[in-house]
């Protein structure tokens, strides 16, 4: 992610199918390719079942042709704009059963950053695409709600406990702290039930370039309801936590990191950051 340069080379990759939430994505995602993030490159996944009406092929052929001239037309609008600007920028879609275009591209490409939109009329639950990549998928996602900008002033909070370090990278968290004047957050939220312990941060503290950081230590009845508040009370810009790996029936029960990810998800509408699990 790093070139022979020791510049930033993040591959983003914004999943687009021209909605509200979409271009909301991706103007999230010029802005940190402004600020020297990396590359973008906007995908359309189409699926022929929502515009091929008719049983006949020689109609069903012309509305696939339409379909295709229009989606030409509309990304190509988009890449006019992003490479007036001198972004990297690339383009791409195709037809076919939407989640299993999008697992294919990502098995082929391994994008390090995928951005998506969240919808205002699917606020509280996501869609299909979407419940994969934030259930199933093991890569970096970030959920943009609303027309924000990633900025040299955006505040980062990182969601963490004793395990986070050990399942998530943090190096998307760590380039996104370089282009940030903000001090990072590291916040670990407990359960009441939960024996204080000390978390590990070497790891992300040795890829700093300064120390620009600190730790909040909270206890609340849960831990979703502990986050929740702290985003409102810190008005923070950019939250970012881990998936976790559910692995003892203890942890299932107290820290459900699925539930908490959900949770989040349909309550604030800052963008989420969800680390990938570490290889």
């Amino acid at each position: 992610m790093v070139n022979l340069k020791g510049n930033i080379s993040c591959k983003m990759l914004v999943l687009m199918d021209f909605s509200a939430a979409s271009y909301s994505a991706l103007r999230y995602a010029i802005s940190l390719a402004k600020l020297g993030l990396g590359s973008i490159q906007v995908i359309h996944l189409a699926d022929p079942a929502q515009f091929i009406k008719s049983d006949n092929q020689a109609v069903a052929l012309k509305e696939i042709s339409s379909e295709t001239e229009k989606i030409e037309n509309q990304l190509a609008a988009i890449s006019e704009i992003i490479l007036a600007d001198g972004l990297p920028f690339k383009y791409q879609y195709s037809f076919g059963n939407r989640l299993q275009e999008l697992q294919a591209h990502l098995a082929k490409n391994c994008p390090d950053l995928v951005i998506i939109g969240k919808k205002k009329d699917k606020p509280k639950s996501p869609g299909k695409v979407s419940s994969y990549l934030l259930d199933k998928y093991a890569g970096t996602l970030l959920i943009v709600d609303g027309p924000n900008e990633f900025l040299a002033s955006t505040s980062i909070s990182l969601g963490c406990n004793t395990r986070t370090f050990l399942q998530c990278d943090p190096q998307i968290v760590i380039h996104l702290k370089s282009l940030s004047q903000a001090p990072l957050t590291f916040v670990n939220v407990r359960n009441a039930i939960e024996p204080e312990a000390e978390i590990d941060l070497s790891r992300p503290q040795m890829s700093f370039q300064d120390k620009n950081f600190k730790v909040e230590r909270l206890v609340s009845p849960s831990v979703s309801q502990g986050l929740l508040a702290y985003i409102k009370e810190k008005k923070v810009s950019l939250i970012c936590l881990g998936r976790g790996r559910q692995k003892t029936i203890f942890y299932k029960l107290f820290f459900r990191q699925k539930a908490i990810l959900h949770t989040v998800y349909r309550e604030v509408s800052i963008p989420i950051l969800i680390m990938g699990a570490d290889h």
